[in-house]
C-alpha cells in the first residue's frame, strides 16, 4: 500500500471492523486510532472524582466494560468513526482508519449541511458484514447512551439496546439507498474500491480471506504478519450467536435485514437497486414514528406520536393527567419570555410530517433577530439549549443554569 493511499474499514458496529483493524495492522498496514477512544479522559474524570466512591465505580465499569466488549481494542478516532472526514488529511494518507458506514458516504443530512466522507477521499474499503441477526444480539450489548441503577442498587450500568432489526435498516439500509439511487451511479462509482468481507468468513477461511484483504490492498506480508494475523481471530472472541428470533412485531423488519445483508454480501448490483423501494419504505415510516415537535408554537414541550395518541384516546383518563403534566413543564418554558430574540414570523410557514393518522402539522416559522434567519421552533429550542455557531462565530445558549442545576428559564423541568 503507496504512502498516499488511505483505506478506510466499514461496517454497521459489531460487524468485525475491530477485528479488521486490529488484521492490518498485523498484515503491516498503519493503522490510525485509539485502542480504547477516550480512555485518558475516563482516568482523568476518575482522578478528579475520587472521593466520590458511586462516580469512581461507575467509571471503572465502563472502562471494564469496554475492554469485555473488544478485549483487543476498537482501534478508532473518535468522531471520526461516526461522522467520516469531510476534508483531506495528511495524517489519514498512507494508513487505515474505521469510519462506519454511517460516515463513510457522503449525503445531505439535516438543515441541509453535507455530512459523510466524499467519495473522492478514500483509495480502499474494506466492508465488514455479518448477519443482522448476530449483530443484533451483540448490539443489545452496547450503550444506550443512558445510564440505569444496576440490580445491586449501588451500581451505574448502561442501558442495553433492545433486540431489534430496525438499527440495522436504519444504517446499512440507507447506505444500500445510497448505493441504489440514480441509476446506481453511486454502486459503479464505488465498487473498484470495495472488498466485502463477511465476519464468518473471517473466522472459517482464515488463510483465503488474509490473502484476498492483502491482494485487495496491494501489499506482500511475509509469513510471520501472516502467522499473526491468522492466530489473532480468536474464535472464543465469535459471540453473540445465540439468537432465538425476533419478537413477532419485529419479523417482517427482520427479514429485509436479513436480504439487506445478503445483497450487501454478495456486493449485487441488481439485488441492492430491487430493495430500495422497500428500505426506504421502513425509513420513511421510521422517521415519522420517531418525529418529535414542540406541543404548540409558544412553548418547547416536546411531543411525539404515541403520546399524541395517548392524549386523543383518553384511555383510563391519559388525557387529562399528560395534559396537567404538560401544563407544568410549559410553566417558564414559554418562548417570548425564555429567548430575547424570539419573534413569529407569521408570512412563512414550515410543515412538520407526521405520521398518516395525526397528519401533518403546519406552523409559523421563528425569525431569530440575533441571526436574522428563519427557523423552526424545534430548531430555535435546540439554539436556545446547546448555542449554535453561525459566519463562524459562537454564541452561548439563552438557557442558564443555576447553581442548584436548575434552567433559570424553566426552573429545572
Amino acid at each position: 500500500m503507496d504512502s498516499e493511499t488511505m483505506t478506510v474499514v466499514s461496517g454497521e458496529p459489531r460487524s468485525g471492523t475491530s477485528l479488521m483493524m486490529q488484521t492490518l495492522a498485523l498484515l503491516g498496514v498503519p493503522i490510525i486510532g485509539d485502542e480504547y477512544p477516550g480512555d485518558a479522559a475516563f482516568r482523568a474524570q476518575l482522578k478528579a472524582a475520587e472521593s466520590e466512591e458511586k462516580r469512581h465505580q461507575g467509571m471503572t465499569q465502563r472502562m471494564e466494560r469496554a475492554r469485555a466488549l473488544n478485549p483487543r481494542g476498537f482501534w478508532e478516532v473518535s468522531g471520526v468513526v461516526m461522522q467520516g472526514v469531510r476534508h483531506a488529511r495528511e495524517e489519514f494518507k498512507g494508513k487505515a482508519i474505521k469510519i462506519v458506514t454511517h460516515g463513510l458516504y457522503e449525503r445531505i443530512g439535516q438543515y441541509g449541511r453535507w455530512i459523510g466522507t466524499p467519495p473522492g477521499l478514500i483509495d480502499k474499503i474494506i466492508m465488514c458484514v455479518r448477519n443482522p441477526e448476530h449483530i443484533g444480539v451483540s448490539q443489545k450489548d452496547l450503550s444506550g447512551q443512558v445510564e440505569i441503577v444496576g440490580p445491586s442498587m449501588d451500581q451505574w450500568i448502561n442501558a442495553p439496546h433492545p433486540l431489534s432489526p430496525t438499527r440495522y435498516i436504519r444504517g446499512m439500509g440507507a447506505f444500500l439507498i445510497w448505493l441504489g439511487q440514480h441509476e446506481a451511479e453511486h454502486f459503479d462509482e464505488i465498487t473498484p474500491k470495495v472488498l466485502v468481507v463477511d465476519f464468518e468468513q473471517m473466522h472459517d477461511e482464515k488463510v483465503p480471506t488474509l490473502s484476498k484483504i492483502a491482494a485487495h490492498l496491494g501489499i506482500t506480508p511475509n509469513i510471520e504478519e501472516i502467522r499473526k494475523a491468522h492466530d489473532n481471530i480468536d474464535p472464543l472472541l465469535r459471540r453473540a450467536t445465540d439468537f432465538e428470533g425476533w419478537a413477532p412485531e419485529d419479523a417482517v423488519e427482520g427479514d429485509l435485514a436479513t436480504r439487506i445483508y445478503r445483497a450487501i454480501a454478495a456486493w449485487d448490483k441488481e439485488a441492492i437497486c430491487a430493495l430500495v423501494p422497500e428500505t426506504q419504505a421502513c425509513h420513511d415510516y421510521h422517521r415519522k414514528e420517531n418525529v418529535a415537535w414542540t406541543d404548540d408554537a409558544e412553548t418547547w414541550v416536546n411531543i411525539n406520536p404515541a403520546l399524541a395518541r395517548q392524549i386523543a384516546a383518553n384511555t383510563n383518563g391519559v388525557r387529562d393527567n399528560l395534559t396537567k403534566s404538560l401544563d407544568q413543564k410549559r410553566r417558564g418554558r414559554l418562548i417570548p419570555d425564555a429567548c430575547k430574540h424570539y419573534k413569529r414570523d407569521d408570512t412563512k410557514k414550515y410543515t412538520i410530517e407526521r405520521p398518516d393518522d395525526l397528519g401533518n402539522l403546519t406552523r409559523s416559522v421563528v425569525f431569530c433577530q440575533r441571526d436574522q434567519n428563519a427557523i423552526t421552533v424545534e430548531q430555535c429550542k435546540v439554539c436556545w439549549q446547546r448555542g449554535s455557531t453561525v459566519d463562524g462565530i459562537q454564541h452561548e445558549p439563552e438557557m442558564t443554569v443555576q447553581g442548584g442545576g436548575e434552567c433559570a428559564a424553566c426552573g429545572g423541568n
